[in-house]
Order: structure tokens, then C-alpha cells, then sequence
């Protein structure tokens, strides 16, 4: 399935969740590219092509010095981290501005072992707020993974965990794999992208390899 975006120029970051308004300035009304992977697993899409790769007004690389734009690193984690087969979550939030949804891990391109899940979304408004998982108790452990913008939401470049994504000096890709421990519950920081791995749980939908 091809996914053509939204006319008008959005700031590399923004563009990942949100569109612009009339005047120009950055307004955060809808979801973008991490939504709509999660919507088209959900929906049994094997395949989603995204326009563009290069060039044009929503590459993944910037056209000038071919570094790594947010959606790129938005994509690769999402590939690193999330399996194929999709599971079905629950999110109570009345005003709709956290959007998450859940699969197996993907356990042959990250460290991790079958029965793990991840999970990922995104918060689109202004305040934190408290992820939790009541099913799995309060001492489940979790690896969580946040990615925000590294100055404004007009940023061309991201944060991993505050760590700024970019190439290795020899232009290969850093190691992603570095997540922050949480227990019980994860703080969601307002307008940033996240995906919360669930290391231990032996999920009986995920034990063969995804």
C-alpha cells in the first residue's frame, strides 16, 4: 500500500505525528507516519510504501547532506523493535491525544526473547501521562524506548532516550538498543513518540519467533 502525506511542508520532527495549519505554524491535530503503521497493521497490511525516500517534502533523508531524518530513525526503530504479528491494547484516554498500539517483538532484529511484546505510540498532547500495564502487575519490568525532538517541534533532528540519533563516524547506524528501565509504569513526556518493550512476560502469543 503507498502512503502519500499530507500537502504543505511540515518540519521533519512534526511531520511524524501531526500537520500544519493555514498560517504556517506547527499545529498538532493529527496523527502521521507512526500512526498510520500502526492503523495498517491492525488493518493486515503486509506492506506500506512510504513517499518518499529522498527528495521531495517528506523524505526520510535530508536531500542535502543525506543524514537521517526523524521519520527515518522513527522507522528504523520501529523495524528493530516491532514483530509482525499485531495484538490488540486498550488505551483509557477520554481526550483521544495517546495513541499506542501493541505486537510481538520483533526478536531476530533486537536482543530479545519470543514471549517478549512491544509496544508503541505516541502522546500528541501537552502534558505527560502515565502508561501502565494493571494486567502484569506493578513490579513488571519495562524497556522503554522515547524519542523527542532534540530542540523544537520544527527540529530536523531526534533524541533517543536524550541521546542524539545520528550516523557513526564510518556511516553506519548507531545501536538503538539502549533503553531505559522502568517498573510498573512509564511517564509519556507530551508530544513524543514511544515504544515500551515488555522484556519478560512469556506472552503465550508471542513465544514462537516474530
Amino acid at each position: 500500500m503507498w502512503v502519500v502525506l499530507q500537502d504543505g511542508l511540515i518540519p521533519p520532527y512534526v511531520a511524524g505525528f501531526a500537520i500544519s495549519g493555514d498560517s504556517g505554524d506547527v499545529e498538532v491535530v493529527l496523527p502521521g507516519w507512526l500512526d498510520k503503521l500502526g492503523i495498517s497493521a491492525v488493518g493486515g497490511l503486509d506492506v506500506l510504501i512510504r513517499q518518499t525516500f529522498y527528495g521531495g517534502h517528506y523524505s526520510i533523508i535530508d536531500d542535502e547532506t543525506s543524514d537521517p531524518l526523524p521519520d527515518y530513525w522513527l522507522s528504523y526503530i520501529y523495524k528493530t523493535l516491532v514483530g509482525r504479528s499485531v495484538l490488540n491494547v486498550t488505551v483509557d484516554d477520554p481526550e483521544g491525544l495517546v495513541r499506542m498500539y501493541s505486537h510481538c517483538t520483533n526478536v531476530k532484529r533486537s536482543n530479545y526473547t519470543a514471549g517478549s511484546i512491544t509496544v508503541y505510540g505516541m502522546n500528541l498532547g501537552n502534558d505527560f501521562k502515565t502508561i501502565n500495564f494493571p494486567q502484569y502487575g506493578d513490579d513488571v519490568i519495562l524497556h522503554v524506548y522515547i524519542l523527542q525532538p532534540q530542540e523544537s517541534l520544527k527540529s530536523q533532528s531526534v533524541t533517543l532516550n536524550g541521546r542524539h540519533l545520528k550516523l557513526n563516524e564510518d556511516f553506519t547506524l548507531p545501536n538503538v538498543l539502549t533503553p531505559v528501565t522502568r517498573t510498573g509504569n512509564v511517564s509519556f513526556p507530551p508530544q513524543s513518540f514511544g515504544f515500551i518493550v515488555l522484556p519478560n512476560i512469556k506472552a503465550k502469543a508471542c513465544q514462537t519467533a516474530n
